[in-house]
């Protein structure tokens, strides 16, 4: 939930930022989607070169007097949220930046035309009109993250304290050969996403109903 969330929440006013043309904007836009050609794995990597305890960034601090111990950053919690977060931004920027181009702009302004600021524009117009599209996104983006097994693996804790549901499933049917927790677990997972997603959606539909191209 707080990757889809981060994913979904960072991705708006990026997405705003980069929506119309400007000098560096291809450059910019391949820079963000860049991490989709990576892969789950050399993203894990990246990350316990760059965050491990020997990695750049604590030698970094340590050189500079920060820090006298290196800073658990991977094999943790925080490891898989940082993996999370880096392989599915570039999805929800997509996406978002997709739905945010396809609503008219003559209706944000006229809202300008009429005194309506920046915040009154984005709450009463845009925010509605980019529901359906953020609710598709965040329902994309918490399936994956729910998900989540080669990350968890990777940059998890080893010990298996990650508490990723994923990894209890695994453990569980191919470690422990429970294959009926196995399906329990996976079971629960499956009524999870189901859940989730009829509560988005729902929440989507009690903001906008209409078409967002301004000739609904």
């Amino acid at each position: 939930m707080p990757a889809a969330l981060i994913n979904c929440l960072a991705a708006v006013p990026v997405a705003f930022g980069t929506r119309r043309p400007f000098r560096g904007r291809r450059l910019l836009t391949t820079i963000l989607v860049m991490p989709i050609t990576l892969g789950t794995v050399l993203t894990a990597e990246g990350l316990l070169g760059y965050l491990g305890p020997n990695g750049w960034l604590n030698k970094i601090l340590h050189n500079l007097g920060l820090t006298d111990q290196p800073l658990q950053l991977v094999h943790n919690y925080w490891g898989v949220l940082a993996s999370l977060v880096i392989t599915g931004f570039p999805f929800s920027y997509l996406l978002t930046l997709s739905y945010l181009t396809g609503i008219d702009p003559s209706l944000e302004q006229a809202a300008a035309t009429l005194g309506a600021g920046r915040w009154h524009r984005f709450r009463h117009i845009m925010l509605p009109l980019l529901a359906p599209g953020l609710a598709i996104t965040f329902c994309l983006s918490f399936v994956l993250a729910f998900a989540v097994f080669p990350s968890a693996q990777l940059v998890g804790d080893p010990r298996g304290a990650t508490h990723v549901i994923s990894i209890e499933a695994y453990q569980a049917a191919f470690q422990k050969f429970d294959y009926s927790l196995g399906s329990a677990i996976a079971m629960v997972m499956a009524g999870v996403m189901l859940a989730v997603v009829v509560l988005v959606l729902g929440w989507r539909s009690l903001l906008y109903r209409g078409a967002t191209g301004g000739k609904g």
